[in-house]
């Protein structure tokens, strides 16, 4: 049928049904690889197809779809999920593929997106008076708002934290500390933001957690990377309880 299509134009292999699905969006819903792969070969627009198989956190289908974006994007030009008309597709403007496997929180699809050179997010200061950020806000300031949340729920992922900083613990309590001020600043996410903050302090817990000693509790709670590693015997410094104590960490602290 896709090679008579070629051929004679006899249907448009683009074609969507009543809900706005084309064959490729059906195919990752169904988890059927062998379709996505032909469907891609016989040169099916891709659209968001790549979004829609994160958020199906259905991993080969990413890795057979990233490896077809790098073949036909060109430079300076968009990528195919950001040529989607903004009324019909699922996701809105600001979410990226990278954005999106944090929201799900997926380890394995975060690696291959970070291995392949995805960019961490970086928000703008929420005071940021930068030409973007003012067109933003007084286009849509809710939608503006929504955006920075969705960078910092991002942030917040477990699985992107241990992925992309060198020093997880600190980047934990640091972005809690931003989120916090995030929620008396922007009252309308305040939820949001706190919610959020809660998340990386869980995590934090969750990875003093994962200690399989006293030893290796001493260890990290004494950390100064600007201090020779500590040692047992050693004075107890406990350099990192300080800095929780200095983030309000009260999850960790108790």
């Amino acid at each position: 049928m896709l090679q008579r299509a070629h051929r004679k134009k006899t249907f448009d292999i683009n074609c969507v049904d009543s809900l706005g699905r084309g064959a490729l969006t059906i195919a990752i819903d169904a988890e059927h690889l062998e379709m996505v792969e032909l469907l891609v070969i016989m040169s099916v627009e891709t659209r968001d197809a790549l979004l829609i198989a994160i958020n199906a956190e259905f991993v080969e289908a990413v890795e057979l779809l990233l490896e077809h974006e790098e073949l036909i994007h060109k430079e300076g030009e968009p990528y195919s999920w950001q040529k989607v008309d903004v009324n019909t597709s699922q996701f809105t403007p600001d979410i990226t593929p990278l954005i999106l496997a944090a929201h799900k929180n997926n380890f394995e699809i975060l690696k291959i997106l970070l291995d392949r050179g995805a960019a961490v997010p970086t928000p703008h200061d929420i005071k940021c008076g930068c030409d973007d950020c003012l067109r933003k806000s007084s286009e849509d300031s809710l939608r503006f708002s929504l955006s920075r949340v969705n960078e910092y729920r991002a942030l917040a992922s477990p699985s992107l934290i241990a992925l992309s900083s060198a020093d997880p613990l600190l980047t934990a309590f640091r972005l809690s500390w931003e989120l916090r001020n995030l929620a008396f600043a922007e009252q309308e996410c305040k939820s949001e933001y706190l919610e959020l903050r809660r998340q990386c302090q869980q995590f934090s817990v969750d990875l003093l957690d994962q200690s399989r000693s006293s030893q290796e509790l001493a260890i990290i709670l004494n950390h100064d990377p600007e201090a020779p590693p500590y040692a047992d015997g050693d004075h107890m410094k406990l350099a990192r309880l300080e800095i929780a104590i200095e983030y309000k960490q009260k999850k960790v602290i108790c």
